[in-house]
């Protein structure tokens, strides 16, 4: 099996901590080493370091390096423009393919916080099974502990294997972000899980799928193949960026593949997809990421300083998010902090680049 760590977003629901230059991919958020190295650290566990692939932007080639010194330098696949994740996971598979067209391989985003190593360890496990079993794509799924809004979600159907008591659904369809009455009826009907965005095929079946659902895209990527080893591997992946148009890869493919199953998690998992979701140590009735805090009838609030010695004192106030930089501030209530797009767009329109 290959592993292929999907590291090129921008992080932009995590500014003032994540910036274009650093995304949050590359910080520590709520977790010991960055984000990035704890999903390689989950995966080196399994696998050994030539069979994991990262895949990233151009622009953060020398961040995979200095926080990856161990990834083997064909391993790593630079984006020399964004083209969204149907494009990109088709470049790997083309890498992989030129090694071995046999083999599986395992999306994974490079943003997730998982706890449970055993756990994941046991669901990776079961996914080669199941993929020995029969062919096609599996999804893994996260069972819902609350009505969520900003996940999508897989409605799985009859029980199809078990592989070591890890269980395997047919998968019925994929649905996008729900509003809340909808995503209250999927938790209290159990046959709607989360879609984790980590997914394996075997790579040939992965080839076969693009050269169905997404043919535009399998036809400008056949320069690709046999080229990554090798020293047009540059020149290649530009001129396969260059043409193709972008698309998600839940549209453009996982959407309209017909033969998906959905593995079920026996793990923990947090996509810290924004700042509401950051784990971090509990002080009093509020959430402490980082830096020194001072509270007095306040609850509720999440703060994170980049200024460890600068003491944040909260009086009266609830529910906000105190996020402290050596250039920016960010303060804003946690029910309004997945809209810090518009705001970032607007300081952009304010010419201030420099803080973005």
């Amino acid at each position: 099996m290959y592993a292929i760590i999907m590291a090129g977003g921008y992080g932009t629901r995590f500014w003032p901590k994540s910036r274009r230059s650093l995304p949050k991919q590359f910080l520590a958020i709520g977790t010991r080493r960055t984000l990035l190295q704890e999903t390689y650290d989950r995966l080196a566990r399994l696998l050994p370091s030539d069979h994991i692939v990262v895949l990233t932007n151009a622009l953060h080639v020398p961040l995979v390096r200095a926080q990856l010194p161990e990834l083997p330098a064909a391993n790593l696949l630079a984006e020399p423009m964004v083209r969204d994740t149907a494009p990109c996971i088709r470049l790997a598979a083309a890498l992989v393919a030129g090694r071995d067209s046999r083999e599986t391989m395992l999306i994974v985003p490079s943003d997730h916080v998982i706890r449970d190593q055993e756990g994941f360890a046991r669901v990776v496990t079961a996914l080669e099974a199941e993929l020995v079993r029969e062919d096609g794509a599996v999804t893994i799924g996260i069972p819902p502990d609350r009505a969520e809004t900003a996940y999508g979600y897989l409605e799985v159907g009859e029980l199809l294997a078990h592989h070591a008591g890890v269980a395997v659904h047919r998968t019925l369809r994929f649905t996008e972000k729900p509003d809340l009455a909808t995503a209250e009826r999927f938790l209290s009907g159990g046959t709607h899980w989360w879609n984790s965005g980590m997914f394996a095929w075997r790579v040939d079946t992965l080839l076969e799928a693009y050269a169905t659902c997404l043919p535009e895209v399998a036809a400008l990527a056949e320069g690709l193949q046999g080229e990554l080893d090798g020293p047009k591997r540059e020149s290649v992946i530009e001129a396969f960026y260059r043409e193709v148009t972008p698309i998600s890869v839940d549209f453009g493919l996982m959407e309209r593949y017909p033969h998906q199953r959905t593995i079920k998690a026996c793990f923990d998992w947090n996509d810290v997809g924004g700042w509401a979701a950051v784990p971090g140590e509990v002080t009093g009735n509020n959430r402490l990421i980082s830096g020194h805090l001072c509270d007095l009838d306040a609850s509720g609030n999440i703060v994170d300083m980049a200024e460890h010695r600068k003491v944040v004192a909260l009086l009266g106030v609830h529910d906000l998010v105190v996020v402290d930089t050596a250039d920016a501030l960010l303060i804003c209530p946690i029910g309004r902090s997945q809209e810090l797009k518009a705001l970032l767009g607007k300081l952009r329109a304010q010419g201030r680049e420099d803080v973005l």
